[in-house]
């Protein structure tokens, strides 16, 4: 069950705001795990990394909120790597806001922290198959998206493959 209870706080300019429980997680990064389908009204517009270009800073935040809860729930359905994944949610976030990927290259270094890249580059529909026969592999795959240009694993491969990509 999600909490949508209402809360009432004061802004910073004294003024009383209703403000959903959910809400008020996002803002101090607080998951709470419910089991349901998590309310992603700025992921579900986000289907691709051009789709940030236009966001605000605020946005961006709430963007990186919602991926968060996003990669919860679906390693939740399918299992993987959870922790290393909601350690680069914001680094995912901003290099796909800074940087015109594909044709600006990310290599990641550790490929089971690339989650959030998968669900910012067009693969969020099937990240409950990760891991799962047929479905998205664990890792950054060539051959599965024009965003993975390295097909990372484990760490340490990541300099060479850059200097691979840049050379």
């Amino acid at each position: 069950m999600a909490l949508f209870c209402r809360a009432s706080r004061n802004d910073l300019d004294g003024e009383e705001k209703n403000t959903t429980s959910q809400e008020i997680e996002r803002q101090t990064h607080k998951i709470v795990f419910s089991g349901e389908k998590p309310l992603t009204p700025l992921l579900d517009k986000v289907s691709y990394p051009v789709h940030m270009k236009n966001l605000s800073l605020q946005d961006v935040e709430e963007l990186a909120a919602e991926v968060r809860e996003e990669i919860v729930y679906s390693v939740s359905k399918s299992g993987g790597h959870l922790g290393s994944n909601l350690g680069t949610v914001e680094l995912t976030v901003a290099l796909h806001y800074v940087f015109n990927a594909p044709q600006d290259k990310i290599v990641w270094d550790v490929g089971h922290q690339a989650y959030a890249h998968k669900i910012l580059t067009g693969r969020r529909s099937r990240m409950q198959t990760i891991r799962k026969a047929g479905g998205l592999s664990g890792f950054p795959r060539r051959d599965e998206s024009v965003y993975d240009p390295f097909g990372a694993g484990h760490s340490s491969t990541s300099i060479s493959a850059a200097l691979g990509t840049i050379f």
